[in-house]
């Protein structure tokens, strides 16, 4: 994201980014990856694609997501709701 789209960030925008970071890490449907969707047992996520989604979003988000948070995920919304409250916590 450039800094322009600061401006326009939302809950849903910031959503629909890690969604599609993880239907293209995990090669699946775009509309199976629903916020309960279990990121390992429903969509077979592995360590290694977990780490690839998690050094994307903090790419992407410009972000860090706390290595203990991120053990702790397990179903998407925690992952969307993971990276709102990074991005929340950076702001003014």
């Amino acid at each position: 994201m450039d800094q322009a789209d600061h401006s326009i960030v939302t809950p849903q925008s910031i959503d629909a980014v890690v969604i599609a970071i993880i239907a293209r890490a995990l090669m699946v449907e775009q509309w199976r990856v629903v916020a309960s969707a279990r990121l390992v047992e429903d969509l077979g996520a592995d360590s290694l694609n977990l780490l690839e989604i998690v050094l994307e979003v903090n790419e992407v988000f410009q972000v860090e997501l706390e290595e203990e948070a991120v053990a702790q995920l397990r179903e998407v919304a925690d992952l969307c709701g993971l990276v709102r409250e990074t991005q929340a916590a950076l702001l003014p």
